[in-house]
């Protein structure tokens, strides 16, 4: 049971908690006097459930705990061992950025022409193109209609994850120049194929 409950969309209802207690906590006026209690056990619930999250929610998991942390002043972390707590949640930072770019269509596309080395790849590349476009397209529509009805599972922006700088870097692939130059000029494409290559080979030198 504890393997599905990480699993599934119920490791998020720990935040739900956290916020009943709270508001039991400030109903009956009792918050100043156990708010290290109080802090203590938002931060072991925080870090309790995120050792069982899957990786699946990690990132957002992460996220919301950082948005609760943030959400209480510094009076609530005064005892140095809720205050170390509270830090290591602050820092945490998912890796997956790298992952999410070469994602995109333009990557996906680049790779597909690189691969394209025999003479067969190479006349059969016009149909495995527009089969990366279809499947890129359903794909992200149904992503869409997953975020829309699951709201807690869409991923942070880029610039949360611990690998952005590193994670920019894959749009100067020579895949990704590819792509994103057949993206943006469809017809002209084929006559600029040479330039693109020329510029990345000048960048890299």
């Amino acid at each position: 049971m504890r393997s599905n409950y990480s699993c599934n969309e119920g490791i998020f209802d720990i935040f739900v908690v956290i916020k009943q207690v709270e508001q039991f906590l400030l109903a009956y006026h009792i918050m100043d006097e156990l708010k290290n209690e109080f802090s203590l056990f938002v931060c072991e619930c925080i870090n309790f459930h995120l050792r069982r999250c899957s990786k699946v929610f990690k990132e957002r998991f992460i996220q919301q705990s950082q948005e609760i942390i943030n959400g209480y002043d510094d009076s609530y972390f005064t005892d140095p061992k809720t205050e170390a707590m509270a830090e290591y949640i602050l820092k945490l930072q998912g890796k997956g950025a790298t992952q999410r770019i070469k994602n995109h269509l333009a990557y996906k596309l680049g790779q597909e022409m690189l691969k394209a080395k025999s003479p067969l790849k190479i006349l059969k590349l016009p149909f495995t193109l527009i089969k990366t476009i279809q499947t890129h397209k359903f794909e992200s529509k149904v992503l869409k209609t997953l975020y829309k009805s699951h709201p807690q599972l869409k991923p942070p922006a880029l610039e949360h994850y611990a690998d952005y700088k590193e994670a920019l870097k894959v749009k100067e692939h020579l895949s990704y120049c590819l792509g994103e130059a057949m993206l943006k000029n469809p017809l002209t494409f084929v006559f600029k194929i040479a330039f693109i290559y020329r510029d990345y080979k000048r960048k890299r030198l």
